[in-house]
């Protein structure tokens, strides 16, 4: 009797699962607030918080917001979001969304 309640308690917290979470996820709905030539850099810090990266070359700034989900049972997943300034106005959002790698412990 015992063993079965293990077992099944066994299987339930690894089909719940936790993942590991690292990063920033901006989501698509954050995204469709920032407007190319209007949003500022500060209106992507307040909502956002500060990036992962940032480069200044110039005029030029470049916020990277990096985010990783490892999962226990599911493929991992990745997003990297990238924010081109120029003179502090947005210029260009490049988004990059890794392969979803497959987990070790499944093999998917």
């Amino acid at each position: 009797m015992w063993k079965r309640i293990l077992l099944v308690t066994f299987i339930l917290l690894c089909v719940m699962g936790c993942a590991y979470k690292q990063g920033t996820l901006v989501t698509d709905e954050q995204l469709a607030n920032f407007k190319n030539g209007v949003t500022t850099k500060q209106n992507v810090l307040d909502p956002l918080g500060g990036p992962q990266d940032i480069k200044i070359d110039g005029k030029t700034t470049i916020f990277v917001y990096k985010y990783h989900q490892i999962n226990h049972i599911r493929p991992n997943y990745s997003r990297d979001v990238t924010f081109i300034f120029e003179s502090d106005i947005l210029k260009e959002v490049m988004i990059s969304k890794g392969s979803s790698s497959p987990n070790p412990l499944t093999g998917r």
